[in-house]
Parts: structure tokens; sequence; C-alpha cells
């Protein structure tokens, strides 16, 4: 919470450590339930505080593409302007230790929009300079609505992963935070106690603006099957790039290359249960088969849910659904399957 504290404490949060942050866990009226539910809901749109992330940006010539480039094992000359795309840091093992958004703006700059806990491994390059920017996530179907009425645009032919610029100073990003149709913003100061102050006005008499804390973003996010940095990957988890099935995150032409330092042992699943799932390991007939990384309880869904890792040569097992389990608090089995698909519809607005 770098910015606008008078702000937050309007909400009244309860505040919770994250990493070396001190953040909004969540709002007292705005409970987490109905914004996690009204998040997915038609016309709503739930407002995040996300300027712990770190924004860092460099002009663009060729010392940054081919410092980019390197950086995140992907050519960044196929960004085209006002483009965003997901990447992943990667060690010397192929083991994912970070992932962020770069873009590229105005084909003047790219932007990295880079985890909080992170934020000291991209001060150390030369080729970037970190912004003191305020960065808002709106997320929700009636997101493009709420942000074409404050400022008087039209962003219907703004798609996701693609980038606008408002009012000269404010940059606009159409992601998927949450797993729906949403933006980012980044701001400088004013700007952003302006957008903030105004919606915390307009939710007065609109009851289809939400403000979001870590946990409700936490369980959409998991109910969207969208990695969480720190969980699911960090530097201290051993988890191969493969593991992950987002091949496209870096070129193919590094995938071959490394070969054989990207193969994994494991492949990411999604899991469910009708009892709270543990972090920890996964069993299937007393023999430890995989871990759970992330869990929660899923109120769109009203089932617990999980991402977590199977040992990669047996996924393709058919009865390996039928015998999965975690240990509960008492240390008594509890049954688990195997999500195939996505826990919810993804609302991406694409063309």
């Amino acid at each position: 919470m770098r910015f606008f504290k008078h702000l937050h404490y309007l909400l009244k949060p309860k505040m919770g450590n994250y990493g070396k942050f001190i953040l909004p866990l969540s709002y007292a009226n705005h409970n987490v339930k109905n914004v996690v539910i009204n998040t997915r809901k038609p016309s709503h749109s739930t407002f995040f505080d996300v300027s712990h992330m770190g924004v860092f940006e460099s002009k663009i010539n060729n010392n940054s593409i081919k410092n980019i480039s390197n950086l995140l094992n992907t050519n960044i000359n196929k960004l085209i302007p006002n483009q965003s795309k997901l990447c992943v840091i990667l060690n010397k093992k192929g083991c994912v230790t970070d992932d962020l958004i770069i873009s590229n703006v105005n084909d003047e700059k790219f932007r990295l929009v880079v985890n909080a806990n992170n934020k000291d491994y991209f001060r150390k390059m030369d080729f970037l300079n970190e912004q003191n920017k305020v960065i808002f996530a709106l997320q929700g179907v009636g997101s493009q609505k709420l942000i074409e009425d404050i400022y008087n645009i039209d962003l219907n032919k703004i798609y996701f992963m693609e980038n606008t610029t408002v009012n000269k100073n404010i940059e606009l990003s159409r992601c998927g935070y949450t797993g729906e149709d949403g933006f980012e913003l980044y701001l400088n100061e004013r700007s952003g106690y302006n957008l903030f102050n105004e919606l915390i006005n307009l939710s007065k008499s609109n009851n289809k603006i939400n403000f979001g804390g870590l946990i409700a973003r936490d369980i959409l996010r998991l109910e969207a099957g969208l990695n969480l940095s720190g969980s699911e990957f960090n530097e201290n988890k051993n988890i191969k790039f493969n593991a992950l099935n987002m091949n496209f995150l870096v070129d193919k032409r590094f995938r071959i290359e490394n070969k054989n330092i990207l193969i994994s042992n494991y492949k990411q699943c999604k899991f469910y249960s009708e009892k709270p799932i543990r972090l920890g390991s996964i069993y299937n007939i007393d023999k430890e088969v995989g871990f759970i990384t992330s869990t929660t309880k899923s109120f769109n869904l009203n089932k617990f849910i999980a991402l977590g890792y199977i040992e990669n040569a047996l996924i393709n097992n058919e009865t390996l659904n039928e015998g999965l389990y975690v240990k509960d608090n008492r240390d008594r089995n509890n049954t688990i399957k195997i999500h195939s698909d996505n826990f919810v519809k993804i609302n991406y607005y694409k063309k």
C-alpha cells in the first residue's frame, strides 16, 4: 500500500503480510465471498490496488531488444506496438523463478510489470529504469464501461493483451488479472488519487463497483487456474518450465536448444474435492506421486480447489484419478480429483 493510505482506510481494510509488504487482505464493507462472486457477474467491476508491484521501462533500441530478449528467452522484436506478452524468467536449470508482463508502448519503450518480491532482481539491470507508478487493476465485464465513462474514451477496439494511452499520462493494458475481462492502469500519483477517489464516490450509489484485497485476488486467480508467483514457482522451488504447460511463454528456438534442461518430471494439474485440500504431498495407493502448491475454497463452484503437480509418467494413467488423495489435518485420507479443464470459464476480450 505505497499510495493513498487514507483512501484505503475509508474502505476499512483488514491488513496482513505479503512478502516484504503489509497490504489489504479484504475490506469491511466488501465481503470476500461477495467480491469473488460479483467479479464474475455481468456489469460488475472490482478494483484492486496492486501498486506494490514494480514497473520498469527501457527505450526501444537495439541494445534493449538484445538484453530483454536474452533475459526473457523470447524474441521481443516480434512484439508489435501496443501489444503485451506474458513472459517468464528461467534460471540455468530451466526452472521458473518469476513471471512478468512486457509491453511495447507506442513503439517507443518497453514496459515490464514485475512481481513485488523480485523488484531487487530487476534493479540490478542497467538497461532498465524503475518507475514510481501507481498500478490499479479493474476486473470484470463492467470494467470497460466504467473506464470509458470516467475518461470519455472508447475501448471496443482494444483487445486482450493490447495497450493504449489515455490523456497522455495514463497507460492502460487490457489483461486478465482474474480470468475475467479487465484492465491494468499505470498512473502518476495525482491521476491515481483522482481515479481511486472517484471510484469510492461512485460506489456509494453503484453497488456493482467492488473493492478487493489479496484474499479475493488469490481465490479469483486460482479459480481461473492462474499461477501465483511464490506458490507455483519462485527461486526456491525446483519447478521446470515445461511443467507449467505454457510453452508459448518462450521461443521455440530456445526450447529446442535447451531441451535437455527443460525436461520435467512433473506436470501441473488442477484438482478439486468436497473437503478442504491441504498443501503438501499427493498420494496414489500409498505412493507419493505429486504435491499441492495452492489451495482455496471456490465460492463460484462451492468446492475446494487446488493447483499442484503430478509425476509426468503417471499423467496418462487412466486409473490415476480414482486413487488420488491428500492427508487432512488429522492425517486422514481426503480424496481429490484431477479437473481436466479450467475451473471457471475464461472471459478475456479477444478478437
